[in-house]
């Protein structure tokens, strides 16, 4: 399997019991808060976060520099 780590830096990983145990809760957990509409966003603008986002703008405006 191959992921971006936080960095963008890529690294393989074995596919097993646990990591497939993993992602499946991250992705039901993410599908319990978009139903529940639990989406809080962070408490400041954060430009590797809402610099990228795609939605940034239902959530804040972006600050002048």
């Amino acid at each position: 399997m191959l992921n971006l780590d936080e960095k963008g830096q890529t690294k393989r990983e074995p596919v097993n019991d646990p990591l497939l145990t993993g992602v499946r809760d991250k992705i039901r957990d993410a599908g319990e808060r978009l139903r529940k509409n639990d989406l809080p966003r962070l408490p400041t603008w954060q430009e590797h976060a809402c610099g990228t986002c795609d939605v940034v703008g239902l959530c804040r405006t972006r600050p002048s520099r």
